[in-house]
């Protein structure tokens, strides 16, 4: 099985995406007279948010292919990285009902980031990368 960088893209840019728009999110409360900041921030929430599902999905594939030692980790990957999903989504549920105001979303977008970095820590080294032939296996 020849390794291609495409998974690895999938994976990697969701996190960017999702950092953009917080990044977005802290300027438009630094700026609130410009209101271009929320409508990238949203945008690229979506943009990161659309991205994971693929790389979720890319990941599920994976699933069937990695080696029985590291099933429970892959596992484990996988529901950290979904969970991580579901945050940035209830974010974008957050921004399209009106209701809650401009901080609100900031703190969800806070809340995905936190999620986000500590990720690895909840779901340990990535077994599903360690699978790959080529690219310290286990097997």
């Amino acid at each position: 099985m020849q390794w291609h960088p495409l998974p690895r893209l999938v994976v990697s840019l969701p996190a960017a995406l999702w950092l953009f728009a917080f990044a977005c999110d802290l300027i438009g409360l630094i700026d609130r007279e410009n209101w271009i900041w929320p409508s990238i921030a949203f945008y690229a929430l979506a943009a990161g948010t659309a991205a994971a599902i693929v790389a979720l999905a890319f990941q599920f594939v994976s699933l069937r292919r990695v080696p029985k030692l590291a099933q429970q980790s892959a596992r484990r990957q996988v529901t950290v990285n979904a969970i991580v999903l579901i945050a940035f989504a209830l974010d974008i549920g957050v921004r399209l009902s009106d209701f809650f105001g401009i901080t609100m979303p900031v703190a969800f977008s806070a809340l995905g980031v936190a999620l986000l970095v500590l990720a690895p820590r909840l779901g340990g080294d990535p077994p599903l990368a360690r699978a790959m032939p080529g690219r310290g296996s286990l097997s």
